[in-house]
């Protein structure tokens, strides 16, 4: 997957909290973009 890279990236110069708080939010809006192009 395209996300796991900058997201390692990101990882590195993040605090852990702020990582899982910002992974959670990348995840949603993971699953709302392929939700909306399986529909559409």
């Amino acid at each position: 997957m395209v996300g796991a890279y900058p997201g390692a990236w990101i990882g590195a110069r993040l605090p852990r909290q702020k990582l899982q708080k910002a992974f959670a939010v990348f995840l949603i809006l993971m699953a709302i973009f392929v939700l909306s192009q399986s529909v559409l």
